[in-house]
Order: structure tokens, then C-alpha cells, then sequence
């Protein structure tokens, strides 16, 4: 396999959650709703903007630019993605909320 769910998401040594020390890696919550909700936004909008509006063109560039948004996920990570790198600095004042990666490598 070319990747393993083991090597999935940030490993932090000596992290503890729910007082067990974890050996997995973990993505920021915090991070994960943020992306979701941009990528909803982006959704909502495009889908009106092409059932209002008619601008069918639109779509060759959402669409597409999701799918690069799910690839890199998948195969580089959560935090390598577009819309991560776009919205970390909306959040590095938020105290982060790990969880584990591999449930949220293809959800």
C-alpha cells in the first residue's frame, strides 16, 4: 500500500486524549470544520450562481478544484490541502482540538 492509515495526519509525541497517550496520527477539528465550511460556502454559491445565474463556466473551476482539494487529502494529508493551507491563519488563535486521522481520512 502506498500509504498507510498509521502514517496518516500529524503524529505528536507524548499527545494524550481522554488520559490515553496515542500512537496514531491527528488532525486539528478546529481545522477540519473550517476547510468543510469554506468548501460549503464555495458549493452553496456555485450551485446557485449556475441555477440562478447561468454561469455553467463556473463549474470547470469549482469542480475541479474539489477534486484536487480530495486528492490531496487523501494522498498528502490533511493539512497539505488547498483549502487548509488557506484557512490556517484563520485559526492559529484557537486552541487546537486533535482527533484521530484515521477516521477522517476518507469522510
Amino acid at each position: 500500500m502506498f500509504f498507510t492509515d498509521l502514517n496518516y495526519g500529524n503524529h505528536i509525541d507524548g499527545l494524550r486524549i481522554n488520559n490515553e497517550t496515542i500512537h496514531y496520527g491527528v488532525v486539528n477539528e478546529r481545522e477540519v470544520r473550517v476547510v468543510a465550511g469554506l468548501m460549503f460556502a464555495i458549493g452553496l454559491i456555485s450551485m446557485m450562481l449556475v441555477l440562478v445565474g447561468g454561469y455553467r463556466e463556473l463549474l470547470f473551476i469549482v469542480i475541479p478544484v474539489f477534486w484536487l482539494e480530495f486528492g490531496l487529502k487523501a494522498f498528502l494529508g490533511p493539512g497539505n490541502s488547498l483549502f487548509a493551507v488557506i484557512t490556517k491563519p484563520l485559526i492559529n488563535h484557537q486552541t487546537p482540538e486533535y482527533v484521530g486521522a484515521i477516521q477522517k481520512r476518507f469522510a
